[in-house]
């Protein structure tokens, strides 16, 4: 089936969406923007297995995106850690809470579609005085730490991997283009403008705001965080715009 439309997405995707998009006539163009590694900072690693054995057993870790998750279970691994049993874990849907489950075996206490809805979510659901711990990356957003620090919550945050932004120029102009992070974003405008008549497609609301704060339109919004919902929004854009 010939494809009609050309999107670049600025990450490596999975087989199953190259091929629902190839199945509705989209080219996915992969080039992935960023670079993700778990911190070389050994004292970051030091405290937090140190916390591993002496904080309270009911502690809760958020986790904003799943790349925070992999380098956590890496480390755990490589120093012989195991995820205490009765901690919880607040985080976002799709894939982060599917590795949650699948490589920490954690307790999953709430979810959220994006870093609002999840602040929201652990503000309802968890006391100000339990221990919270944080992790995230070097690039992270400030919605939720800072929300819910003003709402009188203490977090200790982990920086637990590295963002690195690969900017690259691209001379082909594309139908559209998938954004998975505010990172993505800041990579692709490093190196390129933005091109007239093409569809941005945001993972969720902290990655479409800096799509809008770029002056980028139109934006579309997948409805979970997950490349499946991004292709959907993709189809059905396409769709209602050549028929």
């Amino acid at each position: 089936m010939k494809a009609l439309f050309k999107v670049l997405s600025t990450k490596i995707c999975t087989p199953a969406t190259l091929k629902k998009a190839a199945d509705n006539k989209i080219e996915l163009i992969e080039k992935p923007l960023i670079t993700i590694q778990h911190t070389a900072d050994e004292g970051i690693w030091q405290q937090m297995m140190k916390a591993f054995e002496e904080t309270d057993q009911n502690a809760l870790f958020v986790f904003t995106s799943s790349n925070a998750i992999r380098s956590l279970k890496k480390v755990m691994e490589q120093k012989g850690y195991s995820w205490p049993d009765k901690a919880e874990v607040a985080c976002l849907e799709g894939k982060t809470a599917f590795l949650a489950s699948s490589l920490l075996n954690a307790n999953i206490r709430c979810t959220g579609k994006d870093a609002e809805s999840l602040s929201n979510q652990i503000m309802l659901t968890i006391r100000k005085n339990r221990q919270i711990f944080f992790c995230s990356g070097t690039l992270r957003g400030d919605l939720l730490p800072d929300k819910m620090e003003k709402a009188g919550y203490t977090l200790q945050e982990w920086k637990v991997y590295e963002t690195r932004i690969e900017p690259e120029k691209f001379p082909e102009i594309y139908d559209g283009y998938l954004f998975f992070s505010p990172s993505g974003v800041i990579s692709f405008l490093f190196a390129n403008d933005w091109p007239d008549n093409a569809v941005a497609v945001a993972i969720g609301s902290t990655t479409e705001a800096a799509l809008k704060s770029s002056g980028i339109s139109p934006i579309l919004v997948a409805s979970s965080p997950s490349e499946e919902s991004l292709i959907d929004e993709l189809i059905k854009y396409f769709t209602k715009q050549h028929t």
